[in-house]
């Protein structure tokens, strides 16, 4: 399973006619949206001005897929510099699929500095598959990242473009990008490559016991379609891969992941569905899940 990484190739665009600098390049809103808009309005307006900010270069109909096929949840927190960079990576995503190496099963990986020391924006795109955000999840703590902020969006054409803000305690020259992405590519392999299992599960090792109360909310809001699971807990390394992993062990579909981290604590708020796309409705099932998290989630001194 191939996989690239944005900032270390020099990728050509697929389609030849068009400008051959890739480049990521920062994109500047062309007004401030309200914060009281709609997402249709939000999506409305990205689409009207979509000329001011997405790279000529890009196709017209892998731009036009990625308003017909993202989910409503992220257009009401994109930006237009976010909205750019995406349809880049998803674009090289394709490129690299197009390749006569590609085998269509590769993962992307785009990454920024932040002016905040230590903290990076990082964004993946690959194909949709059981347990893909445990796993990206799992290879950040592996490398002794810290998950600050992590954002999962599902296009309905089953393309994946996941968000992550990272801090990293203890930065080392080079060489990181690189074990990122080839404990991803072992992950995401069949069968898994045996060095990115073992780095899936160390910090269950590593990890010391819990110092603020574990509270798990599950609830079923009235009028939607999925169920809500928000998790509040000690931040510890590994803890957002233990909570995605019993989600995916447990046969459901993330819908979207809201994960905070504020002093030592995380808040987390996740939104799924079961193998048919509905709210658990079975009082069973919801126990039954309550005690995987707990179980995965507690760490004994």
């Amino acid at each position: 399973m191939p996989i690239t990484i944005a900032n270390e190739t020099g990728l050509m665009p697929y389609q030849e006619t068009k400008s051959p600098d890739l480049k990521l390049e920062s994109v500047q809103p062309t007004q401030d949206l309200s914060p009281l808009l709609s997402w249709r309005e939000r999506k409305e307006w990205f689409s009207s001005n979509r000329k001011a900010i997405v790279p000529s270069y890009l196709p017209v109909e892998e731009v036009q897929a990625h308003f017909d096929h993202m989910p409503s949840h992220y257009w009401e927190k994109v930006s237009a510099e976010d909205l750019s960079w995406g349809l880049e990576v998803i674009h090289r995503f394709f490129h690299d699929l197009a390749q006569p190496a590609g085998g269509g099963a590769g993962v992307m990986i785009d990454w920024r500095e932040t002016s905040e020391k230590g903290v990076f924006t990082v964004v993946f795109s690959t194909w949709d598959r059981q347990g893909l955000l445990a796993k990206a999840a799992a290879v950040f703590s592996a490398v002794g990242f810290s998950i600050l902020q992590a954002e999962a969006y599902t296009r309905s054409d089953h393309v994946v473009l996941d968000m992550f803000r990272v801090f990293e305690s203890a930065p080392r020259p080079g060489g990181r990008w690189k074990e990122i992405s080839f404990l991803l590519e072992g992950a995401l392999s069949q069968p898994p490559r045996f060095a990115s299992v073992w780095a899936c599960s160390r910090h269950r090792h590593l990890a010391e016991p819990s110092q603020i109360p574990l509270t798990i909310l599950i609830e079923n809001p009235v009028g939607q379609d999925w169920t809500s699971i928000r998790i509040e807990a000690s931040d510890r390394l590994g803890l957002l891969y233990d909570v995605l992993q019993e989600i995916a062990d447990a046969d459901l579909h993330l819908h979207e992941a809201e994960i905070r981290t504020e002093v030592g604590k995380v808040k987390d708020t996740l939104l799924v569905t079961n193998r048919d796309g509905n709210k658990l409705a079975d009082a069973k099932q919801i126990n039954d899940l309550r005690q995987r998290l707990e179980n995965a989630l507690t760490i004994n001194g």
